[in-house]
């Protein structure tokens, strides 16, 4: 593991993989809804049930897949064999997904649940070990903070990507085309396949680049050997993982909230539909791209708890402003610009705090367990995102909301009350929460020791 600053070259070979996970899961997030209930036309409800049967099958495959990384020994070591086994089946099940059979209602359901399935553990299977070798390139406190802003740079490229793929190529078409209606029902469906193909080409060529460009070194500490549910129950031991993972999944719901009434407000409050909606969401993208340096430096500055709490602050703030008022046109692009600045502080931080509660249970235990970590992070948030989804539903069911009809005074008013009440009820939870984290700089440098030291004395016994 390296302790001195990691090059341009390896932070940028590493941080790639994160386009592959983030492109397919923006895309699936933002179109797979509505690519089969409106261009398909499979029953909403059936799109639902496969989507919570995706979500329990891709939680549960966490944990194991980081439990099998952890001892995995090849000569390609143990993180890297799973970039390309997980990246290559990912691409090919995406573009399935986008090509369902004709029949039944039920043909379709079974295909969209099965197809969805392996393509979720497929992205299991690379972005695991992904994030755990993220933990275990370098010791350095400030380093880790870098990676974590490296790799939200190519997850905004790749948002971008996913984000704007099927408007722009449905924009030009319609801009050339003399049957717009022929356009947004035979002619659509074949966009999705084609910007499947293309990330999927774009996926494949990114976790090429991270085997590649990246090298493991020999994990500091004793393997863990301990049966799965061990593991699993060791990781609950550590406290600040605790913290930092209630905190995590709190500011997660949160996030998730907000983007799914993002475009229910921008139409209905602000006046903005989906097909403008290009604009304001390309002001979010520049502040996302915009902001990581200036995070970084924060961090590098007050350390990373004082500057995630802060980062949790400012969204709260800009959340709350972007439904104060119904903005004028500009100043909408403003606020988004906003948005996304405070959100890529929010997304950096936790990623460059996880590595060091890994130390922390070093020097506890003496064992390390990356993958296992990285496995109960990811089923945290995905369950925590299934069950917002749904209680999302509930809530506008609750106001009366209808797609159908234009939302009333009261109904628009409840969704502003959504949108500012229940993720500022989670953030100031998450702050409560994590004002307990109890690595500071200072703190973590006595841990880096600590472990240098058992290192040098295991190495005089050998």
């Amino acid at each position: 593991m390296q302790t001195g600053a990691l090059s341009r070259k390896t932070l940028l070979c590493y941080s790639a993989g994160s386009i592959i996970e983030t492109s397919i899961y923006a895309f699936c997030g933002l179109y797979l809804m509505n690519f089969y209930t409106d261009v398909v036309f499979l029953d909403p409800r059936l799109v639902g049930y496969a989507f919570s049967i995706r979500f329990i099958v891709d939680a549960c495959s966490d944990p194991l897949i980081g439990f099998l990384s952890d001892r995995t020994r090849s000569r390609f070591g143990r993180r890297r064999p799973y970039f390309l086994l997980g990246a290559i089946p990912a691409a090919f099940f995406f573009y399935l997904l986008m090509i369902p059979p004709s029949g039944s209602e039920l043909k379709v359901f079974v295909y969209l649940t099965t197809i969805s399935s392996l393509l979720i553990t497929s992205l299991t299977v690379f972005g695991i070990p992904y994030l755990a070798l993220s933990w275990e390139l370098t010791t350095n406190y400030d380093d880790r903070t870098r990676i974590s802003g490296y790799r939200r740079l190519m997850e905004i490229v790749a948002e971008m990507i996913s984000t704007l793929s099927v408007p722009v190529m449905l924009a030009v078409v319609a801009a050339m085309s003399t049957n717009a209606h022929a356009m947004t029902t035979l002619e659509e469906s074949k966009y999705y396949p084609a910007a499947a193909v293309f990330m999927g080409v774009v996926a494949v060529a990114a976790a090429v680049i991270t085997f590649v460009g990246t090298k493991e070194s020999v994990p500091v500490g004793h393997e863990d050997r301990e049966g799965f549910f061990r593991s699993v129950h060791a990781t609950f031991q550590n406290k600040p993982f605790v913290i930092l993972l209630i905190t995590f999944t709190l500011v997660a719901v949160a996030d998730r909230v907000t983007a799914s009434l993002l475009f229910y407000l921008l139409e209905h409050m602000h006046g903005i539909p989906k097909q403008d909606s290009i604009p304001p969401l390309l002001a979010y993208f520049f502040g996302s791209l915009a902001s990581p340096k200036f995070w970084i430096m924060l961090s590098n500055r007050i350390g990373k708890k004082r500057t995630y709490i802060l980062a949790m602050v400012c969204w709260g703030a800009v959340i709350t402003s972007f439904v104060a008022v119904a903005w004028s046109v500009s100043a909408i692009y403003l606020v988004a610009g906003l948005m996304g600045a405070a959100s890529s502080g929010v997304l950096i931080l936790p990623g460059a705090i996880e590595p060091d509660v890994i130390e922390w249970e070093q020097v506890r235990t003496g064992q390390r367990r990356e993958g296992m970590y990285a496995g109960v992070a990811n089923f945290s948030w995905k369950i925590s995102t299934g069950l917002c989804f749904l209680l999302v539903g509930q809530l506008l069911h609750a106001i009366g909301y209808d797609g159908q009809v234009q939302p009333t005074l009261p109904v628009l008013n409840g969704l502003r009350l959504v949108f500012v009440l229940l993720p500022g009820i989670l953030l100031a939870l998450a702050i409560l929460v994590f004002r307990k984290f109890p690595i500071t700089p200072q703190s973590y440098s006595e841990l880096i020791k600590k472990i240098e030291q058992k290192e040098s004395e295991d190495n005089r016994d050998r």
